[in-house]
């Protein structure tokens, strides 16, 4: 269904390094204060001084924060990032990630290459003139809804045509992001072609609070490969 596999919500070192020998290469990191998730800075940039890959992907969530917040964690972490690998100070591998309704104008405000969640909160018309857009997330929970709706080929046929206008300057990755249980209905992949499929670290793989499951999270992620 797509060619690579995005964890959200990863919290620590093992978790990262035994995804890593499953060819899992993307990561998010919840910098939201108020997710179960949440990763304060410190424990970040700990993390990525022990495991920075230049071939992975790293995410930070944000959501409704301020930007010198935003700036500075950035920073933060891309210099973490050149000291580790000891190489260059062009870091393309680490992209900002939003899950609010803030305008377009806020995210190319850091100049960092984002994917943003997409709802009824936003107008993908919006970005058209963006310059940054690496990513659009579309959860399965929404495409649902429209599905129930009898609105999903509307959808579709909009977004993928504005899709096409956006690709004339760069190319854009669409995600779909579902829980570990959620079985796709079949219509879904008709009308979209999704390049990584994002999956949350939670309740579903986990033994108890941030004790995570680890031959159940292996089991589903054989099953998705």
């Amino acid at each position: 269904m797509s060619s690579r596999i995005k964890i959200d919500g990863t919290y620590n070192q093992y978790t990262i390094t035994m995804l890593e020998e499953m060819k899992i290469n993307d990561f998010s990191f919840d910098l939201r204060p108020k997710s179960f998730n949440f990763v304060q800075e410190y424990v970040l940039l700990d993390i990525l001084k022990e495991i920075y890959r230049p071939w992975n992907r790293y995410y930070l969530h944000f959501e409704n924060e301020k930007e010198y917040v935003i700036e500075k964690i950035l920073n933060d972490v891309k210099a973490s990032a050149i000291k580790t690998d000891n190489t260059t100070d062009l870091i393309e591998n680490i992209l900002l990630e939003f899950s609010d309704g803030l305008p377009v104008q806020y995210y190319e405000s850091f100049k960092t290459p984002y994917i943003f969640h997409l709802d009824e909160r936003h107008r993908l018309e919006d970005f058209l003139a963006c310059k940054y857009l690496k990513a659009v997330n579309l959860s399965y929970a929404y495409l649902h809804h429209l599905h129930q709706g009898g609105k999903l080929g509307e959808f579709a046929g909009s977004f993928l045509k504005l899709l096409k206008r956006l690709e004339q300057h760069q190319k854009i990755e669409v995600m779909l992001l579902r829980d570990w249980d959620e079985d796709i209905f079949p219509s879904l992949l008709h009308y979209f072609q999704f390049h990584v499929t994002s999956f949350p670290l939670n309740h579903k793989v986990e033994l108890s609070y941030r004790n995570l499951n680890y031959e159940l999270l292996k089991k589903y992620i054989k099953g998705m490969i």
